[in-house]
């Protein structure tokens, strides 16, 4: 079989391997993988694996009895007894909710930011 050109044998650090999972899940394998300039088939076996990982530990834990403690918490609905009218809780309800998306966005960019920059020093060294 012939190889791909441009693509070079890398070895990659697990704390690399762990960002760029983490920004594959957030934008997507493909996309993080052109934005990291590393091969797609990669990141997706990285995805995988741990997928397959998460499956496996999740299954023996059950047969443990191990359950997921955020999934046992109980919520009460906003407002309630707070004295706030029906249009304030859902006001409130959806800046809680603008308020987790633009955390969540800007989370992501830093971890873009973060991996570029750690991206930038490794082919700068390897470069020299």
């Amino acid at each position: 079989m012939a190889r791909k050109k441009g693509i070079a044998n890398r070895r990659y650090t697990a704390e690399f391997k762990a960002q760029a999972m983490a920004l594959g899940r957030s934008i997507g394998g493909n996309e993080a993988a052109m934005r990291l300039g590393m091969p797609e088939s990669s990141l997706w076996n990285w995805l995988k694996a741990e997928a397959v990982d998460k499956q496996a530990s999740s299954v023996s834990g059950r047969a443990l009895g191990v359950t997921d403690t955020a999934t046992s918490v109980k919520r009460t609905p906003a407002g309630k007894a707070s004295g706030l009218s029906p249009r304030q809780v859902v006001r409130s309800q959806v800046l809680a909710q603008e308020n987790a998306d633009l955390k969540r966005r800007l989370a992501d960019s830093q971890a873009d930011l973060a991996i570029l920059k750690k991206a930038a020093a490794y082919f700068a060294r390897e470069s020299k």
